[in-house]
């Protein structure tokens, strides 16, 4: 049982009680969202989604803004940007931005419309509209100590939205930037256990490092597309995998003892037979069949 389905059922002791606050809040809107993303990692792509709306949904029916507005921020929007539904995540983003007005959600909403903007290639005004919900949030990113349980997806202090920053930095041009910034975030990532985002990070990285001139730079970006392999493959985090493996084929970046790209990429999408595709997927059964159809987001 997944610590989302326990908190479902009521399933949580005493000691756990101050960890399980926000899992309250709205009702089981929370868990329940969580539960959705972390299906969708997982590679369970039509259960995610159809958990995440359910969620939504069930919000809606009890007319209660605060589950409406976690369900959204936390697995719909998020999912829908992952899956590269971009007209659907900009109509729910627009349903959050609505519902969020004058309330904490509108930050979210600032960094869901960023992360938008940035998947859309418009990577600029993306990183303007991130720093702008950067601010709302009241801290200054990596300066300050993270200390609430719920920072790791979505909120303008988690991995997830300075993976969306350091996106919009590498599309501006600003890869000095970029790289210190995912350096700095997987080091605190990983000293406060909170390694939702960092396969995808080390990804990001080497992508970035392939492209260098300097000497080593085609074996560091090997090294950083591997250890994202094997990070996500201990995190049972299929979704990762799907990316870093695609990376790594497209790159044409070979492996190390006698692991063949092609053949991790061909692995992972077998595991999401049966499954309702998605953009990533699409562009790693073309990369497979040759197509020129390549570009991972």
């Amino acid at each position: 049982m997944t610590s989302f389905e326990a908190a479902l059922n009521g399933e949580i002791g005493a000691e756990e009680l101050r960890a399980a606050f926000w899992f309250h809040l709205g009702g089981q809107s929370f868990p329940k969202a969580r539960l959705a993303r972390t299906l969708w990692l997982r590679g369970f792509v039509q259960r995610g989604l159809q958990s995440a709306m359910a969620t939504l949904e069930e919000a809606q029916a009890r007319n209660h803004k605060f589950s409406m507005c976690l369900a959204l921020t936390e697995a719909v929007c998020p999912l829908h940007l992952m899956a590269g539904n971009l007209s659907e995540a900009s109509r729910c983003i627009a349903m959050l931005d609505e519902l969020a007005e004058g309330s904490i959600f509108g930050g979210f909403a600032h960094y869901l419309r960023g992360s938008l903007l940035v998947k859309s290639g418009n990577h600029a005004e993306g990183l303007r509209v991130l720093r702008a919900a950067r601010d709302h949030s009241g801290r200054l990113t990596g300066k300050e100590g993270r200390t609430s349980i719920i920072i790791d997806f979505t909120t303008p202090q988690g991995s997830g939205f300075l993976l969306n920053f350091a996106e919009a930095l590498v599309g501006i041009g600003d890869v000095a930037a970029a790289i210190a910034l995912i350096d700095t975030e997987i080091s605190q990532a990983r000293l406060e256990g909170l390694l939702w985002h960092v396969p995808e990070l080390l990804r990001l990285k080497g992508e970035v490092l392939a492209g260098q001139k300097h000497d080593t730079a085609a074996l560091d970006a090997e090294q950083c597309l591997l250890e994202a392999i094997e990070i996500s493959k201990q995190q049972g985090a299929l979704y990762w995998q799907l990316r870093a493996a695609t990376t790594l084929l497209r790159l044409q970046v070979k492996p190390n003892k006698g692991k063949d790209a092609r053949a991790l990429l061909a692995a992972v999408c077998e595991d999401y037979a049966g499954e309702p595709t998605f953009l990533d997927l699409e562009t790693a059964r073309a990369l497979l069949n040759g197509s020129p159809r390549t570009t991972t987001r």
